[in-house]
């Protein structure tokens, strides 16, 4: 009983650390289906994702985050080709640009092996889950420039759509001690494993992945100089 307590009271004053993050979303989205004989060239939308944190140490090399965040994910796809009018050519085309925002929540086991450092890498990997709160998609059309055609929300509630999203998540990156907190600098890389179009009909599976980059500042609840890590998204 009293090497219980001991344990929870050193997990209770550990030094917690809360903070906030904002960044840059490069999504994109891998096709499994019909639409693979069609080789669909997929490109990446750039979005911005930002929330807040919670890190708890759970010894002197690991420890545990979680938080709540806001990001979008999506992906762009179009055609186009060449029209030569008078001896110059002129792109035609269209594409589309499907967008879902999501509220999102990680819980990332975090290696911190340069605690003391004045730069203090870490890595972080673990699960996520995500729930999308809205969508759309915006169609525009090519003719020397771009221009809108039009911008329709998704039916979120339709069977082919899938709102929960469950993922995993790896990241790298530095914190640099300051003051009372840590300033946060790091990359990461996202993989939904369910599907968010699920389409029985035409055999159309989609799955979002994301690249992302972030910044951030953190403080210590008990108000002392940072030591350990942390790091999401």
């Amino acid at each position: 009983m009293l090497s219980l307590s001991l344990l929870i009271g050193s997990f209770v004053h550990a030094q917690t650390e809360v903070g906030a993050r904002i960044g840059l979303n490069f999504g994109n989205a891998s096709l499994k289906g019909i639409s693979e004989s069609i080789d669909p060239d997929f490109k990446n939308i750039t979005r911005f994702k930002g929330g807040i944190f919670v890190n708890q140490p759970l010894d002197d090399l690991l420890s545990l985050q979680s938080g709540l965040y806001f990001t979008t994910k999506g992906f762009e796809y179009g055609e186009s080709f060449p029209v030569t009018i008078l001896g110059a050519d002129i792109p035609i085309g269209a594409r589309a640009i499907t967008e879902m925002q999501y509220i999102e929540v990680p819980l990332l086991l975090q290696i911190n092996p340069l605690k003391d450092a004045k730069v203090q890498p870490y890595v972080a990997v673990g699960p996520t889950i995500g729930y999308a709160v809205n969508g759309q998609v915006d169609t525009k059309a090519t003719f020397i420039i771009d221009f809108n055609v039009n911008t329709f929300d998704l039916d979120l509630t339709k069977d082919m759509y899938n709102r929960f999203e469950f993922g995993g998540q790896g990241m790298l990156g530095v914190k640099i001690p300051y003051g009372k907190g840590n300033f946060d600098f790091g990359m990461s890389y996202s993989q939904a494993f369910s599907k968010i179009i699920d389409d029985t009909i035409l055999d159309i599976q989609v799955r979002n992945k994301a690249f992302g980059l972030h910044a951030g500042f953190s403080m210590n609840l008990n108000g002392s100089t940072a030591n350990s890590g942390y790091a999401m998204l």
